[in-house]
């Protein structure tokens, strides 16, 4: 079953309808520290927008953390969670419903514009990052965060998309290769990669995951090698 290459609003607002029934999803913790590394560890009165926050929870923490935080996405049950969590955790971010191949932004207003698991919902993202870097300062920060190629959720995902299965719908993933490829075509300066997530985690027994998880991250998510062994892939560019 051939699945459309761009993502579908029906099928994100399903995903995010009972967020706000769960307990509060945790940040990404690893997006988190990246973020903040770009700014030499303080992000007071940096404005952030995340593209494509489904719950918020990670820019909501950015925004306790001191940022200003600006947050975009499609879903109408993506808006109404972040706007229950922003009430919940009494933060104050900027939220709009919108898709993102029409940003309601039109000045680079931002110090950083990031996403984290969308861009490999569309077949080209050139002119989805092209629309983002044109809405960020000189000196400022685009980072993107995708599913890495050379991964076993990325084979799982290929077979459930054969059979119309995969409950994203259509997806792609990147290698370091393929995202250097698409800074060069942005003409932009790759500031670092980094990688995040152990691949095999959902293949290790639930009682023993935690200890694989941390010694994972002790051993490896912060060294050259982590790009090519994680779940997901990130890309930090800085805006010329």
């Amino acid at each position: 079953m051939k699945q459309n290459t761009y993502p579908i609003k029906t099928t994100w607002d399903k995903q995010w309808k009972n967020y706000n029934n769960a307990p509060f999803f945790k940040p990404n913790q690893k997006v988190i520290q990246e973020i903040i590394h770009c700014f030499n560890s303080t992000i007071m009165n940096k404005k952030i927008l995340e593209i494509g926050a489904g719950s918020g929870c990670d820019i909501i923490c950015l925004t306790k953390m001191g940022a200003r935080g600006y947050a975009v996405d499609f879903s109408s049950e993506s808006i109404k969670t972040m706007h229950y969590w922003s009430r919940e955790t009494k933060t104050k971010i900027d939220i709009n419903q919108a898709d993102i191949r029409q940003l309601p932004y039109k000045k680079p207003i931002f110090d950083m514009v990031y996403s984290v698991g969308l861009m490999e919902h569309f077949d080209d993202p050139l002119p989805l990052l092209k629309q983002q870097l044109s809405i960020i300062k000189k000196g400022g920060f685009l980072l993107i965060d995708v599913p890495q190629k050379y991964s076993l959720y990325s084979i799982a995902k290929h077979i459930r998309m054969r059979f119309g299965t995969h409950p994203f719908g259509w997806e792609t993933e990147f290698s370091i290769a393929d995202l250097k490829k698409i800074s060069d075509k942005l003409n932009q300066k790759v500031v670092r990669f980094y990688g995040r997530d152990l691949d095999i985690i959902q293949k290790i027994p639930i009682q023993i995951r935690p200890f694989f998880n941390s010694l994972y991250k002790k051993l490896f998510e912060d060294t050259f090698i982590s790009p090519y062994i994680g779940l997901s892939i990130g890309m930090i560019m800085k805006v010329n």
